[in-house]
């Protein structure tokens, strides 16, 4: 009987560990240039270009750790926040079968650009 109990111990630590090492099995990207835009809003796309709805957006702490606010792309891939002051953010940006991308953005009025990130397909 004991044994039985020492291997399911073992055997839960062992799903768990294998758990854990599944979650972090998708990559993060930090993405080292800034990106330049008007606003805090943009399309995420896949590399082909192809809208991506359902993507998870997120407002960071400079330490790209806490979660300060977040949006969901609609059906054309479009996200926006509505706080957009003239500074740097950081965005983590998040979707099942995707890598994990950590983009700082500076969003100065007098820029033409429109934003738009190409989200690549984890490995």
């Amino acid at each position: 009987m004991r044994n039985i109990v020492i291997f399911l111990v073992f055997l839960i630590i062992l799903v768990t560990t294998l758990n854990f090492s599944k979650v972090s099995a998708q990559d993060v990207i930090e993405i080292k240039q800034s990106f330049k835009a008007s606003c805090l809003c943009g399309n995420i796309q896949t590399k082909n270009g192809d809208a991506l709805g359902g993507v998870s957006v997120e407002i960071l702490g400079k330490n790209w750790k806490k979660s300060l606010q977040s949006t969901m792309t609609n059906s054309e891939g479009f996200f926006t926040f509505s706080e957009s002051k003239e500074r740097v953010y950081y965005l983590r940006i998040k979707k099942e079968g995707f890598d994990t991308l950590l983009v700082r953005i500076v969003i100065n009025r007098d820029e033409k650009n429109d934003l738009v990130i190409n989200l690549p397909v984890s490995n």
